[in-house]
């Protein structure tokens, strides 16, 4: 790649513009999205799957569409695990290390630095700043 610091100034400066203008239309689309959503809820009908439809001029309807996701209850299945003795098959134990505690190894002389450094490889990532 040939560097050509023109190109490259005229580049970051896109950058920056580019940068500034998604932070001004991500916030309009918020503040947009959130009145239609708010007049949807109001003046909306809902139909028989739970969407709701505003139906507005030239053709144009806003939907809230109806979405479902599954959760698990921990609780709830940890109790009815416990009751059917499926615990043991359906929540086993898993390892993990305990942070605080490979800290006070290291205090008490049980562990080196050395040891707890290549415990935790430090990972290097850059931001690109204009």
């Amino acid at each position: 790649m040939t560097l050509d610091k023109k190109q490259l100034t005229n580049e970051a400066k896109q950058y920056k513009s580019l940068k500034d203008e998604i932070k001004f239309l991500t916030e309009r689309l918020g503040e947009v999205k959130e009145r239609l959503n708010d007049a949807v809820k109001e003046l909306g009908e809902v139909d028989g799957r739970g969407h709701i439809t505003l139906e507005l001029d030239d053709d144009i309807k806003v939907v809230n569409q109806r979405k479902v996701s599954k959760v698990l209850d921990n609780d709830t299945a940890m109790k009815i695990l416990t009751d059917k003795n499926l615990l043991d098959d359906c929540a086993p134990l898993v390892r993990q290390v305990d942070q605080d505690a490979v800290m006070a190894a290291v205090y008490k002389g049980q562990l080196t630095e050395d040891e707890v450094d290549s415990m935790f490889p430090a990972k290097v990532t850059y931001a690109l700043i204009v």
